[in-house]
C-alpha cells in the first residue's frame, strides 16, 4: 500500500482570541495502525485534551479525556470525531489510503442526527445538497465552524448554505429514519505517487484538489 500523508492547519481556536479553547469536529480518513483508540488520537491531535464520538443510539457523545481511564472507546478508519482544543496547532496525519471494503462499512443512521465522514471515493459531489438527496433517510446535512463553534445546515430544496462538500470531511445529518449509508461505492485506488498533500483550515478536515485528483472515482 502506497503511503499518503496530510497535514491539518490552524487546528481549533485562535489563542489568545475571544476563545482559549474550544472545539474541533474532525475525520480519520487514513489508515494509521499507530492510532486505534481515543488515547491515543488525543495524544496525536497537538493542544487536544479529549475527543468524542456520536452515539447516534443515545443522541449524545461520548468523550474520553485524555489520561484518564474512562471512555477510551476503539478508533475507526473514515469516522468523525469531536476533538476539544486549548489552543491552535498543525495536525500531520500519516498513513494509507484505505481499501474500498473500508467504506463498504456503512454508517448506521439513526432517528435524529447521525454523524458521517464522506468517503474519499465520493468526489463527485458538488454542493451539500446533492450529498443530502443521496440518503433517503436524512434532509439536512450540517459542518462544524470551529470560528464560531456552531453547526452550519443545509437543509434539502433551499437555497440558504449549500456549502461545497469535501471527501474526508465529517458532517452531521439530520434523519428521519434509521438506515444504512452508503450501500455501494466505486473502486478506491492508491495515488499515482507515494505522497500527496492534504489540507484543513478552521478545524474541518478537507482534503484538496490535489488529492482528490489523485484518487480514482
Amino acid at each position: 500500500m502506497r503511503k499518503i500523508f496530510g497535514v491539518i492547519a490552524a487546528l481549533g481556536l485562535a489563542a489568545g482570541g475571544a476563545h482559549a479553547a474550544g472545539f474541533v469536529f474532525v475525520a480519520t480518513p487514513l489508515n494509521n495502525p499507530a492510532i486505534t483508540n481515543a488515547e491515543q488520537l488525543g495524544d496525536d491531535i497537538p493542544n487536544c485534551s479529549a475527543v468524542a464520538y456520536w452515539n447516534g443510539v443515545s443522541q449524545s457523545w461520548v468523550q474520553h479525556v485524555n489520561n484518564l481511564p474512562p471512555n477510551n472507546f476503539a478508533v475507526a478508519v473514515s469516522r468523525p470525531y469531536m476533538a476539544t482544543v486549548t489552543a491552535d496547532g498543525i495536525w500531520t496525519l500519516c498513513g494509507g489510503v484505505p481499501d474500498s471494503t473500508t467504506y463498504l462499512n456503512a454508517y448506521q443512521l439513526y432517528v435524529g442526527f447521525s454523524a458521517i465522514m464522506l468517503p474519499l471515493n465520493m468526489t463527485y459531489y458538488s454542493n451539500a445538497n446533492q450529498v443530502i438527496s443521496a440518503v433517503p433517510q436524512c434532509n439536512v446535512i450540517a459542518y462544524w465552524n470551529a470560528s464560531s463553534q456552531s453547526w452550519v445546515q443545509h437543509i434539502q430544496g433551499l437555497p440558504p448554505n449549500n456549502f461545497t462538500p469535501k471527501v474526508g470531511y465529517p458532517y452531521m445529518l439530520t434523519c428521519q429514519s434509521t438506515g444504512t449509508w452508503p450501500t455501494s461505492l466505486p473502486p478506491l485506488k492508491a495515488p499515482a505517487g507515494d505522497e500527496a498533500q492534504h489540507s484543513v483550515s478552521r478545524g474541518v478536515m478537507k482534503l484538496d484538489t490535489v488529492a482528490a485528483a489523485s484518487i480514482d472515482r
